[in-house]
C-alpha cells in the first residue's frame, strides 16, 4: 500500500492581537496556588511564555497582592 506525500503546510500570517501590540502592557496575572512546586512551574510557564506575574500561596497573600498590584488575571 502506497501513501501519497503529505503536503506541505501553508504558514498563515495573522494581525498582531491586543496582547501582542507593543503600545500595550503586558497583562499580570495572579497565581493563587498552595502546592509551591505547582505554584513554581505555572510561574515559570508564564514567565517562558512572556506574561508579568505575582504569585502566591494563600487567598489572604492574594488579597494583599491584588490590593497594591492590579491583575488582570487571577487564577
Amino acid at each position: 500500500q502506497s501513501h501519497k506525500p503529505r503536503q506541505p503546510t501553508r504558514l498563515n500570517r495573522h494581525k498582531p492581537s491586543l496582547l501582542e501590540d507593543s503600545h500595550m502592557s503586558k497583562p499580570i496575572v495572579l497565581v493563587v496556588e498552595d502546592d509551591l512546586a505547582l505554584l513554581d512551574a505555572l510561574t515559570t510557564t508564564l514567565e517562558m511564555a512572556g506574561f508579568e506575574y505575582i504569585g502566591v500561596d494563600s487567598g489572604e497573600q492574594a488579597l494583599k497582592a491584588l490590593a497594591q498590584h492590579p491583575a488582570d488575571i487571577v487564577g
